[in-house]
């Protein structure tokens, strides 16, 4: 036999036989739901507006170091405000929780603060790049919730003060970070600098002579010493050759001078003039004495060619002070000279060949010298471009720095400061009565329908049918009797009695908790009028 479920009068029957238990248990759950709903303290709110002001100064001019999303900024500042430590000052300071601090731990006593305390973003259509329109965040609101307005208000106020004070604290630390950080990275930065400056000095000290800038000049100085060790070779060949010559000439002449022994012109030599001499002395040395002049005019001239006589033994080894021929003089003179121009030349030609040598050298260094110095310049010209960005990074954080400390860069200002709330926002009295008012009259009849299925009677020709499988021959209705009809009758009004109360109850909750009824009734006219 297929099964069919309960249908609407098996539903009616159920209310008509467990009407009672709808009956007493709706109103309890009513009576409960409203002094629960009654009796919760009311708590207040205070709000302060704080608005997200931009730099008021053109970025394009001067930029500040303090960068981040609004929201990042925001939340910080709530964690750096509502640490333990500041929480429990306010705590003390406006003394919140007194019925608590017996009863729970500080840490506890800290966390419902918070939960008090809270922070909302308001959100604004502002103008983009491209004259496109963005959501953007503009503002914030600051709120303290609890029991007591004016300590709502109180809080409040302080929880804004800290916002302000902690944002301008925030960012003028972070820009004096930023500040004093550049500094010091531009100072270890300018020391590398002057190090590197040192090892260049240093550097250009030893291999001054090798540096690449100088290989020019140091290959045009060598063509230059080349040709003049040519030149020099030239010249002492030249003079050389002259010695050679002044020499022949100085030996085919006597250094003494050749006399004339007679008229005829013949010529003698020094040892003849000297015996002819003292042949004449010893001829007038008879006839004269030894003061006679031409006595004394002889002893000189033999002294002379006695000296001639010696100098001639000597193998013609004669000095200049011996030499007394004019022409002998002079050509000794000249090889004298010329000898010494040749040592003079020979020494220039070492001097020469010596600065060659040394000005090859460099040029071999000048490679290995360029590539260390190279290397030098250009970790020098590295750190001096990183040395310089520093400085100017620097120096744009300081204006940076002064902006903050003006107070001229992006900031926050209480545009609406915190006042004292005249209305609670908690309990939602409303909406508990409501939800009350639901939840009484779905637990009645959740109790009906719960006792009727856990009722284990037969009811109704569905129940029968089910249970033996067939239906019945016949249904006889109940019979109502005289009592019967007088009972149902007095359940009837009191039914009514206690739905009129109920409907009454609703409109006196809804027109004093709810919104009311001349409200209402004027709201609904104004709709009927613009229909």
């Amino acid at each position: 036999m297929e099964e069919t479920g309960p249908s609407i009068e098996d539903y009616i029957d159920i209310l008509r036989r467990r009407k009672m238990l709808f009956i007493f248990t709706v109103p309890v759950l009513l009576f409960i739901s409203v002094a629960v709903t009654m009796t919760l303290p009311p708590i207040f709110r205070s709000e302060g507006v704080i608005l997200i002001q931009g730099q008021e100064i053109p970025e394009d001019l001067v930029k500040s170091t303090v960068k981040g999303l609004v929201e990042q900024q925001i939340e910080t500042t709530r964690q750096r405000i509502m640490t333990s430590a500041k929480i429990m000052d306010l705590i003390e300071d406006h003394n919140l929780y007194l019925d608590m601090r017996d009863k729970v731990s500080m840490s506890q006593l800290a966390e419902d603060f918070r939960n008090s305390m809270g922070v909302q973003m308001i959100e604004a259509e502002v103008p983009g790049q491209w004259g496109q329109s963005s959501r953007a965040n503009v503002a914030f609101i600051v709120s303290f919730m609890d029991r007591d307005p004016q300590i709502a208000q109180r809080v409040t106020n302080e929880l804004t003060t800290l916002f302000l004070e902690e944002n301008i604290k925030a960012r003028t630390s972070k820009a004096d970070d930023t500040a004093q950080f550049l500094k010091e990275e531009a100072d270890r930065m300018q020391s590398r600098v002057q190090e590197i400056e040192n090892k260049i000095a240093e550097f250009k000290v030893e291999y001054g002579d090798s540096l690449p800038e100088l290989l020019q000049f140091n290959l045009t100085t060598i063509e230059r010493l080349e040709t003049q060790i040519i030149t020099t070779q030239d010249e002492g060949v030249r003079l050389t050759d002259r010695v050679h010559s002044l020499n022949i000439e100085l030996s085919n002449i006597s250094p003494y001078v050749q006399y004339s022994s007679d008229t005829s012109g013949r010529t003698i030599t020094p040892r003849q003039r000297l015996v002819e001499l003292k042949d004449q002395y010893s001829k007038l040395i008879i006839g004269y004495s030894e003061s006679h002049p031409d006595i004394v005019r002889l002893k000189k001239e033999i002294a002379i060619a006695e000296k001639e006589v010696v100098a001639t033994k000597a193998n013609g080894d004669v000095s200049d002070d011996d030499a007394i021929n004019p022409l002998y003089r002079q050509i000794r003179t000249r090889i004298v000279a010329t000898e010494k121009e040749l040592e003079r030349n020979s020494n220039r030609r070492v001097r020469l060949e010596k600065d060659l040598a040394d000005y090859n050298q460099r040029v071999m260094r000048t490679h290995q010298v360029k590539r260390n110095y190279d290397e030098m310049t250009r970790d020098y010209n590295n750190k001096l471009e990183k040395y310089q960005e520093l400085r100017s990074k620097q120096l744009e954080a300081n204006i940076a720095q002064n902006m903050e400390a003006e107070n001229k860069a992006g900031s926050f200002k209480l545009i609406e400061p915190p006042s004292v709330p005249d209305k609670p926002v908690k309990p939602d009295r409303k909406k508990l009565l409501a939800m009350g008012f639901i939840l009484s009259f779905g637990v009645g009849a959740g109790l009906m329908l719960a006792a009727e299925f856990l009722d284990s009677g037969v009811r109704g020709v569905s129940s029968i049918t089910n249970v033996l499988g067939q239906q019945p021959l016949a249904v006889v209705g109940h019979i109502y009797t005289t009592d019967d009809i007088q009972y149902r009758n007095s359940n009837r009004r009191k039914l009514l009695w206690m739905s009129l109360g109920f409907c009454l109850t609703g409109v006196m909750v809804f027109h004093f908790f709810i919104i009311s009824l001349d409200v209402l009734w004027l709201k609904v006219m104004a709709k009927i009028n613009v229909i």
